[in-house]
């Protein structure tokens, strides 16, 4: 299968084209309910590339499938059951380990006498 630079790359800016479209409407239907503004965006990415007869494949199918994409992303993101999905990237790495002020920790002060002496030895 050869890949086809120009094909992907319509195809992705269609995909950024229809995000952009789906910011557009989160102001221009921003008193709406965000589970009705959420579907109302799927539907136009659905819907939209039907009324203007695209062809399968083409940038305005792209643009369509992008509207999808970020418009159901929104909407589920509003379920509260679903909603701390997107914030998993925030705590990759923590460890949640929490320390209090006052906890002794044991053999801390042996290890800054080893680490601040090795400065002497690098001298």
């Amino acid at each position: 299968m050869k890949f086809n630079f120009t094909k992907s790359l319509t195809h992705a800016g269609g995909l950024a084209v229809g995000a952009l479209g789906v910011k557009l409407t989160d102001k221009v239907l921003a008193n709406l309910n965000p589970t009705v503004r959420g579907l109302g965006q799927i539907g136009l990415g659905l819907v939209g590339p039907v009324v203007l007869k695209a062809r399968p494949g083409s940038f305005i199918e792209s643009v369509g499938d992008g509207m999808v994409a970020v418009g159901a992303y929104k909407m589920l993101d509003k379920i509260p059951a679903l909603a701390g999905i997107s914030d998993m990237n925030e705590s990759i790495g923590e460890t949640g380990y929490v320390i209090d002020e006052g906890t002794e920790l044991s053999g801390i002060d042996e290890l800054n006498e080893s680490i601040s002496g090795l400065d002497d030895e690098l001298e």
